[in-house]
């Protein structure tokens, strides 16, 4: 199978009726088992962590964790530390052609082989910028990589549906939370490389940033909870953020903002951020994804349940 059709975040066509989700970490694998549920929304049924050491060890954790899982799908993906996400113009070129037309406009920028790597782009939507200016976004990853991952998941005989990224994971929980449709949001979400800043449209992607230096470890140190001044040099990234959405990109103003930490950590800094901010933030439910809203579920596991939801039918019946 052709890289360039599994790594990407194009939707599967066909029903699935279970998928095994995996976010590869640095260092770890988040895994979640969905299945279709009676009412247009997924069901969890598994959920698990893992740590690795090495490459080695990440494959034969993949492995193990698909032939537990009993699933015949598997979609992928991967955390920040694995690609390098660019904004770039965007060629004229379908969106089929986007990821090929871009691999070679990188490869020069950034001195590589396009043979050393795979690329795989999604452009803004036509209004941002005003529509004076056609973007996408260029995710960029070692092919070695990417190959190894695709081995790996075929070598159990499942379908691979496919390997997306953190940004478009987190693009997929708000595609299945229809009440979000049309409404401005920004989330946020740590990760052990610092932590990821998307603004969107509902599902629709006008903006992703790193928030470097402000998480650690994937969660919320104690300290930083009680230095005031790094909270406010954190608002104050934020809300720059959000004057760009309206000044540059030309959209209405973020209505509201998610924060994707559990517990007490979470419920904390979202009312310290409230306090700094001009809109309310809050943390981003998971449960409310599924079918059964009791459902318990850390937004450790965000990523992983984005992924397979991206895995399910293009027919989102959650939206009707």
């Amino acid at each position: 199978m052709e890289l360039k059709t599994i790594f990407g975040k194009r939707r599967n066509k066909k029903k699935e009726e279970s998928i095994l989700g995996l976010e590869i970490l640095a260092d770890g694998i988040n895994s979640v088992v969905l299945k279709n549920g009676q009412k247009g929304k997924a069901q969890l049924h598994n959920k698990k962590s893992v740590s690795y050491a090495n490459n080695e060890m990440m494959r034969s954790l993949i492995t193990q964790m698909i032939t537990e899982s009993d699933c015949q799908s598997c979609a992928i993906t991967l955390s920040s530390s694995f690609y390098q996400l660019m904004l770039l113009d965007a060629p004229d070129v379908t969106e089929d052609e986007l990821g090929d037309a871009m691999k070679w406009k990188i490869a020069e920028i950034n001195n590589q082989s396009p043979n050393s790597i795979v690329v795989d782009s999604f452009k803004l939507p036509a209004d941002a910028y005003r529509g004076r200016m056609s973007m996408c976004y260029s995710a960029v990853v070692d092919k070695t990589f990417i190959a190894d991952l695709v081995e790996t998941v075929e070598s159990c005989k499942v379908k691979l549906i496919g390997i997306t990224i953190n940004e478009l994971s987190v693009a997929q929980l708000m595609n299945w939370m229809p009440a979000f449709n049309g409404i401005n949001v920004v989330v946020i979400k740590p990760d052990k490389t610092g932590g990821m800043l998307c603004l969107m449209e509902g599902a629709d992607i006008y903006l992703c940033r790193t928030l470097e230096g402000y998480f650690s470890s994937g969660n919320i140190e104690q300290e930083f909870l009680k230095d005031m001044g790094h909270l406010d040099n954190l608002a104050l990234d934020i809300q720059r953020s959000l004057d760009y959405y309206e000044s540059q990109l030309g959209k209405s103003g973020v209505e509201m903002g998610f924060v994707l930490i559990d517990g007490n950590e979470g419920l904390n800094l979202a009312e310290q951020l409230n306090d700094r901010l001009p809109i309310p933030m809050v943390l981003l439910k998971l449960n409310e994804l599924f079918e059964n809203i009791n459902t318990e579920c850390e937004s450790t596991y965000a990523s992983a349940i984005g992924a397979g939801l991206w895995g399910f039918s293009e027919e989102n019946e959650a939206k009707n």
